[in-house]
């Protein structure tokens, strides 16, 4: 598995992490740019009010339960920017764990995309 600090601080690419509940803990300034938010605006934030509807049951159904289950999945999504402006990305999310390997959350790198397919 990827190490999240290192790709936090080294990525070029929008990189975030969120609690179980998909609440933003820490991103990177690329991800702070791709959706127009701050980090503190991001935390009062989940992922879940930055995705088009239309991703909401996949992601509910599909992403959640393979992180948790496989400890990973690669797809592609669409995040709403804080203008209006609808961004596609391709999303790598792994688990995210503690010291203790007990299950804490999430984190992604998200690659901006020109087109893509709707689920």
């Amino acid at each position: 598995m990827k190490n999240f600090q290192q790709e936090l601080n080294l990525n070029r690419y929008p990189v975030a992490r969120t609690d179980a509940a998909g609440q933003f803990i820490e991103v990177n300034q690329a991800y702070e740019a791709l959706t127009g938010y701050t980090l503190a605006e991001l935390k009062q934030l989940t992922y879940r009010e930055l995705t088009p509807e239309k991703w909401l049951v996949f992601e509910n159904h599909k992403v959640i339960k393979d992180v948790f289950t496989v400890g990973e999945i690669s797809y592609d999504k669409e995040y709403i920017h804080k203008s209006g402006k609808v961004i596609p990305v391709h999303a790598q999310v792994f688990l995210f764990k503690n010291e203790q390997s007990n299950e804490k959350g999430m984190w992604g790198i998200f690659q901006p995309l020109s087109e893509m397919i709707v689920p």
